[in-house]
């Protein structure tokens, strides 16, 4: 699990239930309306995906954690971004829950 992540899920430590509604597609869609921001359809899958692939160049691991193919993950994710785009990425982390900038998407 990338270390980033384990940063986001943090606050979630020892608590059960979901983090957000399973169907954030909604909230999304307004968050974006609002900031006047166009979404790419799966946008977030092939970010992962591309960016996962750079940082652990492993053609097995990524499609296990993204339940592909092999040959699906290497068609479409394989050498789309460079390594300092991927380190870019993998550092994005959290904000100090006292930040003004965080916008809630779902559950807390």
């Amino acid at each position: 699990m990338p270390e980033n992540l384990l940063e986001w899920l943090a606050p979630y430590r020892g608590k059960s239930g979901p983090i957000f509604d399973r169907d954030f597609r909604k909230p999304l869609a307004r968050m974006c309306a609002k900031a006047k921001v166009k979404w790419k359809r799966n946008a977030l899958r092939h970010s992962f995906g591309s960016y996962r692939m750079e940082m652990v160049k492993n053609e097995g691991q990524v499609p296990l954690e993204m339940g592909n193919s092999p040959a699906m993950v290497k068609k479409h994710y394989y050498e789309i971004v460079d390594s300092a785009a991927a380190r870019e990425y993998w550092a994005i982390k959290p904000l100090p829950r006292t930040d003004q900038k965080i916008v809630t998407l779902g559950r807390r």
